[in-house]
């Protein structure tokens, strides 16, 4: 009986070919998962998660992290600008004006440092992984940033992930930040 069990335990687990000595259907206590892409939503597998939680979780189950949020703040960086957009002004003494424009359109992806942020930050969504739909990570939200210094070049934004379900044997929070 053991070595029957033990058996499919030991085999990689497939999305939808979960084994199971007895052929019953699959139910799981928690789901644990690092989804989070680039600012929060872009290329994260969110999606994944939420289909995992609608067809594998118990009810009353857990999903970790249960919450997330996405901000917004203004950034200073005169030294990228420098170097990765004021650049084309001067190549080697060629006017490449032209590239600047889609240099600028280019998502930037990369560290803040505290001392570059430059504003207020502005909470645009809260999500509930637990009770969210796929379509609700396809929004929009107004938002508006007080500057608190007049060097503002970039918008930084930032996407955090938090656990806010209690959970036997563990105390505090845990938390997962991508934040500038």
């Amino acid at each position: 009986q053991q070595q029957r069990v033990a058996a499919p335990a030991q085999q990689p687990v497939y999305a939808d070919a979960v084994p199971h000595p007895y052929g019953a259907p699959v139910q799981v206590d928690i789901i644990i998962s690092e989804w989070m892409g680039y600012f929060l939503l872009y290329e994260s597998m969110l999606d994944t998660v939420i289909y995992a939680r609608d067809k594998w979780l118990v009810a009353g189950g857990l999903v970790l992290p249960d919450q997330c949020t996405l901000s917004l703040c203004a950034i200073e960086d005169g030294q990228y600008r420098n170097d990765k957009i004021d650049f084309w002004d001067n190549v080697y003494g060629f006017n490449m004006r032209c590239i600047k424009e889609l240099a600028m359109a280019e998502p930037l992806v990369d560290t803040v440092e505290p001392n570059q942020v430059c504003s207020d930050s502005c909470r645009l969504k809260k999500f509930d992984i637990t009770q969210m739909s796929k379509e609700d990570a396809t929004f929009s939200a107004p938002f508006s940033l007080t500057v608190q210094r007049w060097d503002v070049q970039p918008t930084a934004a930032s996407g955090s992930q938090r656990s806010g379900t209690s959970m036997q044997n563990v105390n505090d929070r845990v938390k997962f930040v991508v934040c500038p």
